[in-house]
């Protein structure tokens, strides 16, 4: 009897020895990955993981669902057995959001044409927060994730700029993305944009370049007009002599100066009231308008010819309008260049000009211009030709390898194309950079920068 006592003591003694040793097993046993962990987050609520911690042999799990609402998970670390689920106020904080990632770049892009740095979601106030670049300012947008609406809008100038691009790297990248010949370049000082044109048989494009981020921004085109046997008879229908009558018969005087220019002649008359401008059409005749420039009384002030040689020394252009302001002793001229209406000043007494503003004519009056067609009224990256049009072609990886480079400099470690755009990886040995660039335009949609891992 005490023998089978004896070995019952044992026995138990054995199965409560086992059961510590499973229960210290269970409780310090391998730990599941988070890609394991992955895997069963799915299993309780199908989605995106958005993120995953590690806390006390626990996993705290944060997925979007497929019904758009947040969940927080618990997993137990061992097992991914569900410890809880807890839904986030799907009402308010987290409602239904129509506005993609992608849309709110491309709502952002419409407005200013930059390299975006950084974009945020911010569930709380149901926006985007969208970090752009353009030349030497910053921008910051608020856009609402529920009706794509631009909330705020915020500029700043960049204290400290990047080495730009030179004038000649310039015209050299604008030229790898264009070819054809290179008509004009210019950069606008106080916004720190360069300008391009090339022109590729009647095809003109006008690229927009960065020099600081050292991307193209925007590329837009237009078919110049085919000049046609009648169109020559057209242009030769008013001669100059003709031409000449028609503006003394509008502003009697003496003629200083007089071009001819796309169609239109141009006539500066010295008159008892001052110089005056009036333009003329070449094949019509019709007086298209006239400005006049009170001739200042100082002799000590400069005259309205050497006003426009100093407009025309500081930028090239065609100048449409020229008027004396006796208050501030100026010249106040409006000129056009390429697709640009640009604003000056001239000072009568230092003769230092002065830009006073720089806007695209495609937001103001359409130019007389009689050899082009106007551009299209919001300028995109897609090129518009007519009649013929442009089959827009992918940037090879090798093209996109050298603008990611020009961006950062290292070794790029990775490259996947997805609908019509590059995701790059470039390590340096310290950081580890991502780019998101378009596999049309070459222009950087994104930018990210952390700590190599």
């Amino acid at each position: 009897m005490k023998k089978i006592i004896g070995s019952m003591l044992i026995v138990v003694l054995l199965l409560s020895a086992g059961i510590g040793v499973m229960a210290v097993k269970s409780s310090t046993g391998k730990l599941l990955s988070k890609q394991q962990i992955g895997k069963y987050v799915q299993k309780y609520v199908a989605g995106d993981v958005l993120t995953i911690q590690l806390n006390d042999e626990l996993y705290h799990v944060e997925v979007k669902g497929r019904d758009k609402i947040i969940y927080d998970l618990q997993l137990h670390a061992n097992t991914g057995e569900l410890i809880s689920k807890v839904a986030k106020n799907a009402t308010s904080m987290h409602s239904k959001i129509d506005l993609t990632l992608n849309d709110a770049k491309v709502i952002a892009l419409k407005k200013i044409k930059g390299t975006i740095h950084n974009v945020r979601l911010d569930r709380e106030n149901q926006t985007y927060e969208i970090e752009m670049v353009r030349g030497k300012y910053d921008y910051t947008f608020i856009i609402a994730i529920t009706t794509g609406k631009i909330k705020s809008r915020t500029k700043n100038k960049i204290e400290y700029l990047a080495t730009p691009l030179t004038a000649k790297e310039v015209k050299e990248l604008a030229l790898t993305k264009q070819q054809g010949t290179l008509k004009k370049s210019r950069l606008d000082s106080q916004e720190g944009i360069y300008y391009v044109t090339i022109q590729k048989k009647r095809t003109v494009y006008t690229l927009q370049i960065d020099p600081y981020e050292k991307v193209i921004l925007a590329l837009t085109s237009y078919q110049k007009k085919k000049i046609t046997e009648n169109d020559n008879k057209k242009s030769k229908a008013v001669q100059k002599t003709t031409a000449t009558k028609i503006a003394l018969n509008n502003l009697p005087g003496k003629i200083v100066d007089s071009s001819l220019k796309n169609g239109v002649y141009h006539f500066s008359i010295n008159t008892s009231k001052g110089t005056q401008h009036i333009r003329v059409d070449a094949s019509t005749g019709t007086v298209l308008d006239q400005s006049s420039v009170t001739k200042p009384n100082n002799e000590n002030l400069i005259d309205e010819t050497r006003a426009r040689t100093l407009a025309l020394e500081k930028q090239s252009g065609d100048i449409q309008s020229m008027v004396y302001n006796g208050n501030e002793k100026r010249y106040d001229i409006v000129m056009l260049f390429n697709d640009m209406k640009i604003t000056m000043f001239v000072d009568a007494i230092s003769g230092v000009v002065t830009i006073s503003s720089a806007s695209n004519t495609e937001q103001l009056e359409e130019p007389n211009d009689k050899d082009m067609t106007p551009l299209p009224e919001e300028p995109s990256t897609e090129l518009v030709q007519k009649p013929e049009p442009i089959v827009k072609k992918l940037l090879s990886e090798q093209s996109v390898s050298s603008i990611a480079l020009a961006r950062v400099g290292g070794t790029v470690t990775k490259m996947i194309l997805s609908n019509a755009i590059y995701e790059v990886e470039v390590r340096d040995g310290t950081y580890e950079y991502a780019l998101t660039i378009d596999a049309y335009t070459g222009v950087i949609l994104n930018f990210t920068k952390e700590y190599e891992q």
